[in-house]
């Protein structure tokens, strides 16, 4: 799954998953807020989630706050990566205070980011 309000940003970055084998099922949200409905009523059960921070409607740390409260226990195998263009300490710092945040990623994405550790 992956959260981004930029359509170009959503494509470029399934192409790279998909390019490097790191996912043949992709969904592609560019709204927050569908995807975290999609989330809590179990329409889709991702294993990796890849979600913005700059987004208009929410932003991706209210992503991650709306997603650490969904009480799905099959969530919890999902690993959740925040991507952004801004290699901000501040945000870096913020994105790991969450208990479900795997890795920060910059945009574009890459296959070294992904799997680094």
């Amino acid at each position: 799954m992956i959260i981004d309000d930029n359509e170009m940003d959503n494509l470029l970055n399934k192409i790279i998953l998909e390019k490097f084998n790191y996912s043949q099922n992709i969904q592609l949200y560019n709204s927050p807020t569908v995807a975290i409905k999609d989330l809590t009523e179990g329409k889709i059960t991702p294993d990796a989630i890849f979600v913005d921070i700059n987004m208009p409607e929410m932003t991706g740390f209210e992503f991650v706050e709306a997603f650490e409260k969904i009480e799905r226990p099959e969530l919890l195998k999902s690993k959740l990566f925040i991507i952004s263009s801004s290699d901000d300490k501040q945000d870096i710092r913020k994105a790991f205070s969450f208990k479900s945040v795997s890795k920060y990623l910059t945009k574009p994405l890459d296959i070294i980011q992904l799997t680094s550790e």
